[in-house]
């Protein structure tokens, strides 16, 4: 195991300080390797993360991606429930990711967070949700960017 890996709790405070955080989406084990040499975070998708992916990682800080809906499949089936997305999690946290991006609804994200699992989440415009007109901005109305930054607070 890593030593110098970082936390949540590191990142959190590099956040605070003002610290530039590198971070670089990757798919395969040598572009994990690769990024080991100074990149801060890498966020892998749940399909192609595995051990061999984490030990290639080195000491960079994984986000591991849990997918929406239909794209997503763990063990063969969909994220079609909160104990779908939570199996993926605690089966990729086993494989030694850090946190776990999640775009579904608060629900999901709060029993995550509540079986220990990091979350990194957003508001705003969600990919999975983008339609064949391009993306759909949210926040344009006053009623919108309040639930917008009630939604951010709720997080």
């Amino acid at each position: 195991m890593y030593h110098n890996r970082p936390h949540v709790e590191d990142i959190r405070a590099m956040q605070k300080r003002g610290e530039k955080i590198s971070t670089l989406h990757d798919s395969t084990h040598d572009e994990a390797a690769a990024a080991a040499a100074g990149i801060h975070m890498l966020s892998i998708e749940g399909k192609v993360f595995d051990a061999e992916m984490r030990e290639a990682a080195g000491d960079c800080f994984v986000q591991v991606g849990l997918p929406y809906g239909g794209w997503g499949r763990f063990e063969g089936r969909p994220f079609a429930s909160g104990d779908d997305y939570l199996r993926a999690g605690l089966h990729y946290a086993g494989l030694g990711g850090d946190a776990y991006y999640c775009s579904a609804s608060y629900d999901i994200q709060k029993l995550l967070c509540d079986n220990h699992l990091p979350v990194v989440g957003h508001i705003g415009p969600i990919p999975s949700y983008i339609t064949w007109t391009g993306w759909c901005a949210g926040g344009k109305s006053a009623d919108e960017a309040a639930a917008l930054w009630a939604h951010a607070k709720k997080i």
